[in-house]
């Protein structure tokens, strides 16, 4: 791992990095430490099977990345225009609870299939299920729109 100095950057900047490294939450640890209170990160992730080289081990950081954040005291800003990156700020100094934060990534490990299988299934139905809510005549003008195709 990187020897970051306590505390000594402004702005630490991280691009696909963490899906790469077998324990991503030690390193981002020790990213957040690296920062002033007050100062920022830019993270970009993909933990998704995309290339061979993205660790499968991070998969179930895609559902749980944001609770880590929040377990080591970094405030979610938004997302960094333009790309998949999101602003983080060091808001407080936390020490990190070892403990518990493996206590965490266990359970993220446990509920990762749940959290796969449910976005793959049910993430369509809810989808329609809001529209059915939100918009009652889009399946009717849908059905419509196949029965009369307009000329």
């Amino acid at each position: 791992m990187p020897g970051f100095t306590s505390e000594a950057y402004d702005v630490l900047v991280s691009t696909d990095v963490l899906e790469h490294v077998p324990d991503a939450l030690a390193l981002l640890a020790r990213m957040v430490q690296a920062v002033r209170p007050g100062g920022h990160l830019l993270i970009a992730n993909c933990f998704h099977p995309v290339i061979q080289c993205h660790l499968p081990c991070t998969f179930h950081l895609r559902y749980s990345f944001g609770s880590f954040c929040r377990e080591l005291g970094l405030e979610r800003l938004g997302p960094c225009e333009g790309s998949h990156a999101t602003i983080y700020r060091r808001s407080q100094r936390i020490e990190p609870n070892w403990p518990r934060l493996r206590a965490l990534e266990r359970r993220s490990q446990q509920l990762f299939p749940w959290r796969q299988w449910k976005s793959n299934r049910l993430q369509n139905w809810s989808h329609r299920a809001g529209l059915l809510v939100t918009q009652p005549l889009h399946y009717p003008r849908t059905m419509l729109a196949v029965i009369r195709p307009r000329r």
